[in-house]
């Protein structure tokens, strides 16, 4: 049986996963919502890391409704984590070259963090034997 705690992290994981391409969508269909998080001039070159960050969004949903069903593996959280870290590390470099805003760099941060909670309330150590 799953806690409280265990159900809001499943489906945090589940909002997150929904959220990344629909930021991408509001990137691609806004100029004025893409100028709050990409630099003038690094539009094109950024554009090709929507495939990642829909990979991102796939791992994501299955580790959130793994973790709603009680299911989640310590394989698939630390893929998911994993990846949701090269993202953050990916997006800190972006920011610090100049290719990505302060505000987008933040929001991602706070999502790592929020990510890493939630796998620590799926997959914790006292519980990563019985998977």
């Amino acid at each position: 049986m799953l806690t409280t705690r265990q159900r809001l992290a499943g489906l945090l994981l589940c909002v997150l996963a929904a959220a990344v391409p629909a930021w991408w969508a509001a990137l691609f269909a806004s100029d004025a919502f893409r100028r709050l998080f990409v630099e003038p001039g690094a539009w094109e070159t950024l554009r090709p890391l929507l495939y990642a960050d829909l990979g991102l969004a796939v791992v994501t949903v299955l580790a959130g409704v793994r973790g709603l069903s009680g299911s989640l593996s310590a394989t698939v959280a630390g893929l998911a984590i994993g990846a949701w870290g090269y993202a953050t590390l990916w997006t800190v470099g972006a920011a610090v070259t100049g290719s990505l805003s302060t505000l987008g760099t933040l929001l991602m941060l706070v999502a790592f963090a929020l990510v890493c909670a939630a796998y620590h309330a799926l997959v914790s150590p006292r519980r990563s034997d019985d998977r």
